[in-house]
């Protein structure tokens, strides 16, 4: 395969641009985070102060030494070293899914169950390590991103991570925004919103639109659930590469004025202005703020600028003779000299509905491509590597095994529910060179029945096989949040092939009772009979003056999905449930509600609240937050819910008084 060519110095000034201008680009983009409305930013809203806890610095550093220390893994096993950090649990995005990676839980899944901001951008603006470990290979970047978004995203925030994963990877050569997005989108689904996003940039600048239109239109094609979604963020993105022309102050300032992930956005355009031009491009203006503030404060020590370079420099070295990367980098030259076309957008070409072909490569023994051949250097769209992830469902565990891969995916619901079968797939992946004749096995939790199909099969070498297990699960006793599973191949040669432990999470139990009237609004102070007389076997006169009885419901998740109750109109509703503790502790019980809410802990009313406004189904210490006391063993609770005229959305959560997530207190059992 033929080789780009960059001098080595040039090569760690952009490597030390991209982190630099990342860093900036957070700063910046902390004062329009989460707006809904458009920001009028032309630099630092005030003295730059960098978010405690920045997470989208302080991972990819921990990346850094977990794969100095592991070696050169990119399909996230050796990550998983860095989730074990306590303080990702304080941490709202954050928590659902380090909790569950520090539970046992395997990722996609990890990212996806009980995942309120799943489809943020958070690991979107960790892509531009993964384009610096893997330059010039945007499939392998994308790739890489995949594996690395899914311990903590799903969906969108996925596909937002490997776009803009290849994107950077691509920058340090491909200096046309149209072009490098037409790599970025052959990475990812033609259908997600992603693409929609950043589609509707690209015709807002065919079509000479201000970027205040642009944004518009990419909202309008990716309104997203949350203001920070990665589809929007992605857009934003693509809106600052195509409005800023290049230059430092407005390619940063015009993507995070468009709000919503403006801290996501803001890093990777920092990231892509550093990959493309240099530290030396960045304006002293914007460093100067800065250059006292180290990279992040990793285990009470701060991490400068220097340390992070110097380790990416070192891995990607690594990395680029290991994996035959086709780059190349010749002794030094003067920075001051350009290097590569820099090619401006151009606004007056048509954005294409399709994705762009690979490229033609040029033959092995040319050495080093000239600039202006870049585009046909090399296949800078190939994208098999990447499209063979897309089909990875969300919900499943991917355990990694010596040379054989595991994916466990519960068929019907992704938790499990007391007394019920279940069906669990498993797919076996040989990647050794011989075939594999296995007999497979399932240990399960004591009292579970499991029955198989499939569990005897010889699978060619780079082939898959499919097979499954029925399973039955008991009423639980234990308070704990999962089940723990392992998958046991064994071969004639060896009896103890592999263990591929994965944990399936318990759905929450709750008895519910309803509708009840909610004219007027009256319904919030209404005392209906549940209220007095909370007996399971109870009976009661319903909104319409049906006999209402407590019936059991299963949530797989903490957001429970109340709108069948309700019948979809206003009303009110109730439900019970058993928190189980271990021990007397003192905990925040979050119970986050778009409506009314009314909550009840062992008889006694810990929280009231009426109030229309933005759900989000996180650990909060707000106003739909209170503290309680929990006792060893069960406690009763009793929760009202209060419909007006939207559809209705509950979650309930808890935590530590610090915010840190209890997964050992649940309700995943039925009295």
């Amino acid at each position: 395969m033929a080789s780009l060519s960059l001098p080595q110095n040039v090569w760690r000034s952009r490597i030390a641009g991209a982190w630099q201008a990342k860093q900036i680009g957070i700063a910046l983009g902390s004062a329009a985070q989460g707006k809904s409305i458009a920001s009028a930013l032309q630099f630092y809203a005030g003295p730059p102060v960098m978010p405690e806890n920045c997470f989208m610095l302080e991972l990819p550093l921990h990346y850094l030494a977990a794969l100095q220390s592991a070696g050169l893994d990119f399909t996230g096993r050796a990550l998983l070293q860095a989730w074990q950090h306590p303080a990702l649990l304080q941490n709202v995005r954050y928590a659902q899914p380090a909790a569950n990676l520090q539970a046992g839980m395997a990722p996609p899944a990890s990212g996806y169950w009980a995942g309120f901001f799943r489809e943020e951008a958070e690991a979107a603006a960790r892509a531009d390590l993964w384009a610096m470990l893997l330059p010039c290979v945007p499939e392998k970047a994308a790739a890489a991103a995949f594996y690395d978004s899914i311990q903590d995203r799903a969906g969108e925030g996925v596909w937002a991570a490997m776009f803009s994963a290849a994107v950077l990877s691509a920058s340090l050569f491909v200096q046309d925004p149209k072009a490098l997005f037409a790599i970025g989108l052959a990475m990812i689904p033609r259908s997600c919103a992603v693409t929609r996003a950043v589609k509707a940039a690209l015709a807002a600048a065919y079509y000479a639109e201000d970027w205040q239109k642009a944004r518009e239109r990419v909202l309008q094609e990716a309104p997203g659930k949350n203001p920070c979604h990665a589809a929007s963020a992605a857009g934003f993105f693509a809106i600052g590469l195509l409005y800023g022309a290049g230059n430092f102050g407005p390619t940063l300032c015009i993507g995070v004025n468009c709000g919503g992930a403006s801290t996501a956005v803001g890093a990777l355009l920092g990231a892509a202005v550093g990959l493309m031009q240099g530290q030396e491009a960045i304006p002293a203006e914007w460093s100067q703020p800065l250059l006292q503030t180290p990279l992040a404060v990793l285990e009470g020590a701060p991490y400068t600028l220097q340390q992070a370079v110097q380790s990416t420099c070192e891995l990607a070295l690594q990395s680029i003779g290991a994996h035959g990367l086709p780059l190349s980098l010749p002794g030094e030259q003067p920075l001051s000299t350009p290097l590569t076309s820099q090619t401006q957008p151009d606004a007056s070409a048509q954005p294409s509905s399709d994705q762009i072909p690979a490229a033609p490569q040029v033959p092995d023994e040319t050495a080093a491509v000239p600039v202006n051949d870049i585009l046909s250097a090399l296949p800078w769209a190939q994208n098999s590597q990447a499209a063979a992830l897309h089909s990875i469902p969300p919900q499943a565990q991917l355990i990694f095994c010596g040379a054989c891969t595991v994916q466990a995916e519960m068929a019907e619901a992704f938790a499990t529910v007391p007394q019920q079968k279940h069906t669990l797939r498993i797919v076996l992946h040989n990647a050794q060179p011989d075939a594999l004749a296995f007999q497979a096995a399932l240990q399960t939790p004591p009292d579970w029945a499991a029955t198989g199909t499939g569990l005897q099969q010889t699978v060619p070498p780079g082939a898959n096989a499919n097979f499954s297990f029925v399973v039955h699960t008991p009423q639980p006793a234990a308070s704990e949040l999962f089940d723990r599973l392992a998958l046991h191949i064994s071969t004639q040669s060896d009896p103890n092939l592999l263990n591929a432990a994965f944990i399936l999470p318990r759905s929450a139990c709750w008895w519910t009772a309803g509708p009840f009237a909610n004219h007027d609004g009256e319904g919030y102070d209404t005392v209906y009979a549940p209220e007095m007389r909370f007996g399971l076997q109870e009976t009661y006169a319903g909104r319409f003056g049906q006999i209402v009885r407590w019936q059991r419901m299963a949530f797989a998740e903490p957001e429970l999905a109340l709108e069948p109750l309700f019948m979809g109109s206003g009303g009110v509703c109730y439900g019970q449930a058993v928190l189980l503790a271990r021990s007397t502790s003192r905990v925040r019980i979050t119970a986050a509600a778009n409506c009314g809410v009314k909550l009840w802990l062992n008889g006694a009313l810990i929280l009231r609240r009426h109030s229309r406004e933005e759900f989000s189904a996180a650990l909060q210490s707000g106003s739909w937050a209170v503290e309680a006391q929990l006792l060893p063993g069960e406690n009763r609770l009793l929760a009202k819910w209060i419909r007006g005229n939207e559809p209705y959305r509950f979650a309930l959560l808890a935590s530590d008084l610090t915010g840190g997530i209890l997964p050992a207190v649940c309700c995943t059992t039925w009295e």
